[in-house]
């Protein structure tokens, strides 16, 4: 049976893609294996990081439904912008659905803050979001630490799986979730 819904996260070395690029995406299949894509795997850091960024694309355009916690105003974006600057024909899921925890948090709850690790702590779930330095992503950024990007990748694992138990958390919030969008 072709997997429907899958939760993704990217981890990039700044906010605008015109001034920064994409270190990691983790695309995982819901209730599945996690798999993990790295700047890295592309051979030497580039400025432009376009053929990453459209092999990122098209691996989570194999699936109708996706979740992205903030990834209507940032992942999506990010990617679609990457993407476009480098001349690529492919944008994120223009046919899909995107389903983000971040908006139906702020719809139907009150919770003080719709951060990822903030509804995880509140929800009380399993797994919890990973914190470090800020100088982790620039000497990443950089493009010459391995080991900050090694654990920039962990922390984008670890994000998936929290953000998968989120939305299950969520999920009386949405009457459903499918191929043909969410009611």
């Amino acid at each position: 049976m072709k997997q429907l819904i899958a939760t993704f996260d990217i981890e990039t070395s700044g906010l605008k893609p015109d001034f920064g690029r994409m270190l990691c995406a983790v695309i995982k299949p819901w209730q599945g294996k996690c798999k993990v894509m790295r700047e890295d795997d592309y051979g030497k850091v580039h400025a432009e990081n376009t053929p990453f960024a459209k092999d990122v694309i098209e691996e989570l355009n194999k699936y109708p439904v996706l979740i992205a916690h903030n990834g209507r105003y940032f992942d999506r974006k990010f990617l679609n912008t990457l993407s476009i600057m480098g001349g690529a024909d492919v944008v994120v899921n223009p046919f899909g659905k995107l389903v983000d925890p971040v908006l139906i948090a702020r719809q139907h709850s009150l919770f003080s803050s719709n951060r990822l690790d903030a509804l995880a702590d509140r929800l009380d779930t399993k797994y919890r979001k990973t914190r470090f330095d800020g100088r982790m992503w620039q000497r990443a950024g950089l493009g010459n630490d391995k080991k900050a990007l090694d654990e920039i990748v962990d922390h984008c694992v670890k994000d998936v799986k929290v953000l998968e138990e989120v939305t299950w958390r969520l999920r009386h919030f949405v009457k459903s979730i499918n191929e043909w969008g969410s009611a």
